[in-house]
């Protein structure tokens, strides 16, 4: 089952329609109307969509922007042009007004959101709430925080949560990592689901006894 992808959304009275439509399109929804910075480190969504009229939540804006290449949509009642050139001038990916069709504001999300998927996966990027796997360069994101690992251990993380839900046998696993070649026991992928687990902050790596691990989040 593909996972589904995350949208925040940072505004007041947001149309119950409009939330409606979108779970209907299998995207998780999260709404809130502050905070924008802390809940993106938090929950690190596919793409945002915010009311940046208010001036906290603009700020917000920028600083993610400085950090981040994520899609952000601008959804407001503010129909002025000089206020769409700034809003794009920081970094919004597009500009979307309140009064429009509850229809056509979720295509347009759902537009943004298929081109970050496509940007993601050329990257070989794997985004789950709150954890970032990228495979390009070998970095991991935790609620915002950098997280190193070493290259077997990077590996062996982003081979399960690609397939996440998939359960690998110790043999699988070192095969594929290792390469049939590696003199080596199964202890090995023990030894380093151990170290991943402990540099995480999150359990997302489950052990199926008997069998092997898995990658879920729950």
């Amino acid at each position: 089952m593909q996972q589904k992808k995350t949208i925040l959304i940072c505004a007041v009275n947001i149309n119950s329609n409009l939330i409606r439509e979108m779970e209907d399109k299998n995207l998780n929804v999260i709404t809130i109307e502050n905070n924008l910075y802390d809940n993106f480190v938090k929950r690190q969504p596919a793409v945002i969509v915010a009311d940046v009229a208010d001036s906290e939540v603009f700020e917000d804006f920028k600083e993610i922007k400085k950090i981040s290449d994520i899609p952000f949509i601008v959804y407001t009642e503010k129909n002025d042009l000089v206020y769409k050139l700034i809003a794009f001038e920081t970094g919004a990916d597009d500009y979307i007004l309140k009064e429009w069709d509850v229809k056509e504001t979720v295509a347009r999300i759902c537009a943004v959101v298929r081109r970050c998927y496509r940007k993601r996966k050329n990257e070989e990027m794997l985004v789950f709430e709150g954890l970032m796997i990228n495979k390009t360069s070998y970095e991991v994101m935790e609620n915002g925080e950098k997280i190193d690992f070493p290259p077997k251990e990077f590996e062996l993380l982003y081979c399960l949560a690609e397939t996440s839900g998939k359960v690998f046998t110790r043999e699988q696993l070192l095969d594929r990592i290792w390469g049939f070649d590696y003199y080596g026991d199964t202890r090995t992928v023990d030894v380093h689901i151990d170290r991943i687990r402990k540099k995480l902050k999150r359990d997302v790596i489950k052990t199926v006894y008997g069998v092997g691990y898995k990658f879920e989040i729950s």
